[in-house]
């Protein structure tokens, strides 16, 4: 690569971005995979939303020189920052103009009924709302031809890598593919996830919140409740070794990929409204270890590929104990915000309509 390859025996950044990539690669194997519509719709989303923050990374750190990306992506690469800014720096507020455009998209309205809004229920809970999917729906064709071309990345960086240090990425790509058929089949047993069709009017009939801060539900409780279904979703990870030049452990990704949403939250904190000060600081009351924010942030700053630090299993330990119990203190206030009923009654009307909708969505 056109960056500087040091030993990856000696560099833990390059050990990071290996098993960072190689668990995307999975994500984006297993859903080449599902024959599950409601799964891969699911995984779809994930992967649309959390792409975009760990290539940005690399484009920053001139990684992504020596890949094979078209002309037009190329010179169209800063969409991919673009896409992370909106993700998780910009609090989702009524009077942001990519909130009003997912709107007009939409069709939202909160003050009569109409089915605007998808939902995904799964064993009788809210798994997702399809709003945020919307975020992508607005980009022009360029700049979704630059995302589309970015889910093909974490190949493309594998074997960038492994051909660096003299390395067949053949081993590593046959276990993921294994692997991610395995996934794939238990996955596509998974028949009690439904999606319906919805009103934005009825999710917040019996709320008190105010129309500035519905947007703001209905963007974030997607990717928070998703979170906390990775296990579920991804439930065969995988470790593996290279003749001891690195460590690939796909559950330490997890448990970044929800640091980032966590710190993405505090963000939106510093940024938002009353009603945010009041999610976070309900969710705050579930840590147990004084520490877990330091902690957790550190882990989250690994994402940056600069200099990576390391967290020692101690530290670990108190993520493990403290980030599941804050993302689900934050999914439970937020369902206490919605009304979720006569769904059924709505379902032939979703079959005939959702896919067509979801068609304009995704990538």
């Amino acid at each position: 690569m056109s960056k500087k390859t040091p030993d990856i025996a000696f560099d833990p950044t390059i050990n990071e971005i290996i098993q960072d990539f190689s668990f995307l690669y999975f994500l984006i194997s297993i859903n080449s995979k599902i024959k599950n519509d409601n799964i891969y719709r699911l995984l779809d989303y994930f992967c649309c939303f959390i792409f975009p923050v760990f290539c940005d990374e690399l484009i920053k750190k001139g990684y992504l020189d020596d890949i094979n990306l078209s002309e037009q992506s190329k010179k169209d690469i800063n969409n991919i920052k673009k896409a992370r800014t909106l993700i998780l720096k910009a609090v989702p507020k009524s009077n942001s103009n990519y909130i009003k455009t997912i709107n007009r998209l939409a069709g939202i309205n909160h003050d009569e009924y109409v089915l605007d809004i998808c939902i995904i229920k799964y064993a009788k809970q809210l798994i997702a709302i399809n709003y945020s999917e919307f975020l992508f729906s607005s980009f022009n064709d360029c700049q979704k031809a630059t995302l589309r071309d970015m889910l093909f990345l974490p190949k493309a960086i594998l074997e960038s890598f492994y051909k660096a240090i003299g390395q067949s990425f053949n081993e590593l790509d046959k276990k993921i593919q294994i692997e991610a058929e395995k996934t794939a089949r238990q996955l596509d047993k998974q028949h009690n996830m439904k999606i319906y069709s919805y009103s934005s009017n009825l999710l917040f009939k019996n709320s008190r919140i105010s129309n500035e801060d519905k947007p703001y539900l209905l963007f974030r409780y997607s990717i928070v409740s998703i979170s906390l279904l990775l296990e579920l979703l991804v439930p065969v990870r995988f470790s593996m070794h290279c003749d001891g030049l690195f460590q690939i452990d796909s559950d330490k990704t997890i448990l970044k990929i929800k640091a980032i949403i966590i710190e993405m939250l505090f963000n939106d904190k510093k940024n938002g409204t009353a009603f945010t000060d009041k999610l976070l600081e309900y969710a705050a009351k579930s840590v147990v270890d004084s520490n877990f924010f330091i902690v957790n942030r550190k882990l989250r700053d690994n994402i940056h590929y600069s200099l990576t630090q390391d967290i020692s299993e101690e530290e670990y330990a108190v993520i493990l104990r403290n980030q599941n119990n804050y993302l689900k203190a934050v999914q439970e206030k937020m369902l206490d915000e919605f009304s979720i009923k006569n769904y059924r009654r709505i379902n032939i009307l979703a079959k005939v309509l959702i896919w067509a909708n979801y068609k304009e969505v995704s990538l």
